[in-house]
Order: C-alpha cells, then sequence, then structure tokens
C-alpha cells in the first residue's frame, strides 16, 4: 500500500526503492554515499573541509553573515540534486529535505 502512495523510486539516482527505503525517499546506497561534515574541520567562514581555521579562499574576505554551516559535502548525489534543484528547476526534488 505504501508503495502506491509514495513514488518508489530514490529522489537522488533514481533507483527502484526497497520497501524500508520508501519512507524517506532515499536509496541506502546514496545515504552511505553523503559525505557529512565535521565541524571542527572545516574553513570557519565558508564550510570547506579539510581546513584549520579558514580557508585560502576567504580568510581576508567580509561577508554578511558570521559563519556558514554546510552539513555535506557537495559532491557526487548531494551536487546532483542541488544542480537539479536549481538550474533544472525539479521543485519535487526539494522534499528529500524535508525528511
Amino acid at each position: 500500500m505504501l508503495k502506491l502512495l509514495i513514488e518508489p523510486y530514490c529522489e537522488l539516482c533514481g533507483k527502484e526503492l526497497a520497501y524500508n527505503e520508501l519512507q524517506i525517499g532515499v536509496c541506502e546506497g546514496c545515504i552511505n554515499e553523503i559525505k557529512f561534515l565535521n565541524f571542527d574541520n572545516t574553513c570557519e567562514k565558508c564550510s570547506l573541509p579539510e581546513v584549520r581555521k579558514f580557508c585560502p579562499y576567504c580568510w581576508n574576505l567580509n561577508f554578511a553573515f558570521e559563519r556558514n554551516f554546510s552539513l555535506f559535502d557537495y559532491e557526487g548525489s548531494i551536487k546532483n540534486i542541488f544542480f537539479k534543484i536549481k538550474f533544472n528547476q525539479d521543485k519535487k526534488k526539494r522534499k528529500v529535505f524535508h525528511r
């Protein structure tokens, strides 16, 4: 019944979802691919990973905010979904982040 109410495909890669993945809307493979960032090891201004304190790109720039907090590295399936939301105007993909 759940498969009839929810689209049975991964929102990130399009693979058919297993029953236990339906509520999330993302397959286990894509979830395991996401690299969550450790805030102790990112730039204090832009969240560039693998940087102590400030990165070489923005250490002397002034921003309108104190600090950016990125949850994950912008690569792989996450990069693809942001690209689809931002440039293809695929608004349906936003629901992944609601969950």
